[in-house]
């Protein structure tokens, strides 16, 4: 069976509220409907790909040169002695990835057709 990436899926409960949390599909997004947690389905609003590209440069980058985010079945290769500084700051590199993508996702979303933003004044 095929897997495809990891999502970051937005769902609602019954109580009408959200919560997030990572995935990993073995259908495409497109078929994306509702997540169980708990044996309790619950509807998707938005499923997100996680950027594995960026996290990869991210981890290379930041801490100590990692060079995949790949498991691989060696302890040597899998785990890694990182210092607080460098972990810092690769969270917060991530952190403002996301940030950049979720605002330039909303700039797309409120966008008109004519390709003013959908803003009132």
């Amino acid at each position: 069976m095929m897997k495809y990436d990891d999502y970051i899926v937005i769902a609602q409960r019954k109580d009408g509220s959200f919560f997030s949390d990572t995935v990993t599909s073995d259908t495409p997004k497109s078929d994306f409907k509702e997540i169980y947690r708990h044996g309790q389905p619950y509807k998707i609003i938005e499923a997100l790909p996680v950027p594995t590209a960026a996290l990869g440069k991210i981890a290379f980058d930041k801490l100590n040169k990692i060079e995949t985010l790949k498991t691989r079945n060696d302890d040597s290769l899998d785990f890694h002695e990182i210092s607080v500084w460098n972990l810092r700051a690769a969270l917060k590199e991530a952190y403002a990835q996301g940030y950049k993508d979720a605002l330039a996702n909303q700039y797309q979303k409120d966008a008109k057709p004519n390709g003013t933003q959908g803003v009132t004044t």
